[in-house]
Order: C-alpha cells, then structure tokens, then sequence
C-alpha cells in the first residue's frame, strides 16, 4: 500500500499495520513533523489549534494526532476562545502572514502558546517567487489540480494583486484569446504539478505567441 503525500489518519495507519499490509510511506516529510508536533502538544496538554482546511486530507490527518478538542482555523477571525495553554501547528500549505494573524489573535488571551511553523519551504517559497513574477506580467497562468489547496492559494494572490489569472490543468485549456496582444505572461505551478505539463503549458504559449 502507497501511502500519498497529504498521509493518513493515525487510527488508519495503525489498522493497515495490524493486517501486515507491506506499506511505501510517502507522506511529505513536513505532513510528518506536523502529525508529531500535534500528537507532542497533545501529551503535553494544550489545546490544539491548526490552521487549514478541515475538509483537506492533511488536515484530516493532523487531527487524528492532535485531540478531540482540537480547533481548526482558515483565519484568525474564526477563534474565540482559544484557551489558556494553546498549542498551534499549520497546514504545510498555508500562508505565512495567516499563521502571524492567528499567532497574534491567540496571544491576546492565552497564557501559554506554543507554535511549530509547519509550512513547506518550497511552498512559501513558490508564493514569494509567484508574487513578484505577478507584479511585472499582465497576465498569469497558474497551473495545477482545480482542488489543489496550494495551486488554489497560488491563483488567489496573484487575483489579489490584480492581473489577469487563469488556473488551467493542462496545455489543452488555453484559449488563444488570452494572450493577445500580450507582450509579458507569467507561468507559476502547484506543488504537485508535473514537470512536463509546465513544459507543454510554456510550449503552447510560445507557440501561441509566434501566431499573434
């Protein structure tokens, strides 16, 4: 059994692992330092928060280390009552400047907090890198899974900062109206994209271009 990326619930891997499956664990590395440091601050005893999609398969995961009171958050607005020893872990996907919202809104009331920045590397870094590329093109192809929570967050900031966007799959949606007359185009990609679908998606474009 092929264990993805996003990992499993803990309740889940023990079954697999009481059957005797031969199991490959590919759960990023991140998703397992987030597993841990939610199961740590559970035996510790703080109450945990994490930020992220509760819908995700991550997340899912996450809390099945975490506790029955865990709290999971997509901004700062959404805590109330956090408690007084509160522990928080994050999504590896999430933004740094919501992570800073929460830590900030916990602070306000708890008396002891604890945080474990969980966030990918190469996800913030990708943001920051797609962020400028956005301010200096006029228009961004942001390609991805359409459920893809880091592809998503990558279409919304470059939306945010105001250029033209369009989240595409495959070279096959380009619509060659979309480039014409553009002189500057931007190509950003989700973490799980394929190397040689972004290949195609530039390929497309440039021929794209060459006709206009």
């Amino acid at each position: 059994m092929l264990i993805r990326t996003h990992g499993i619930p803990h309740d889940t891997y023990k079954k697999i692992q009481e059957r005797g499956i031969n199991v490959i664990d590919a759960t990023c590395p991140f998703v397992k330092k987030a597993q841990e440091y939610a199961k740590l601050l559970k035996e510790e005893g703080y109450r945990v928060i994490i930020l992220g999609d509760r819908d995700h398969p991550e997340v899912k995961g996450i809390v099945s280390y975490a506790g029955a009171d865990t709290l999971v958050v997509k901004s700062a607005e959404e805590i109330k009552k956090p408690g007084r020893k509160v522990g928080i872990v994050v999504q590896t996907t999430q933004p740094l400047e919501i992570l800073k919202a929460v830590v900030s809104r916990v602070v306000e009331t708890a008396k002891e907090v604890k945080v474990y920045n969980t966030i990918c590397n190469s996800t913030a870094m990708r943001l920051r890198e797609t962020e400028e590329m956005a301010g200096e093109v006029e228009v961004m192809f942001v390609i991805g899974g359409k459920n893809s929570a880091n592809t998503k967050q990558l279409a919304r900031l470059c939306q945010r900062i105001g250029v033209r966007t369009y989240h595409i799959e495959t070279a096959d949606e380009i619509n060659s109206e979309w480039i014409k007359g553009v002189k500057k185009a931007g190509i950003t990609a989700g973490a799980s994209t394929p190397d040689w679908i972004i290949q195609e998606v530039r390929d497309r474009l440039e021929y794209l271009s060459s006709k206009d």
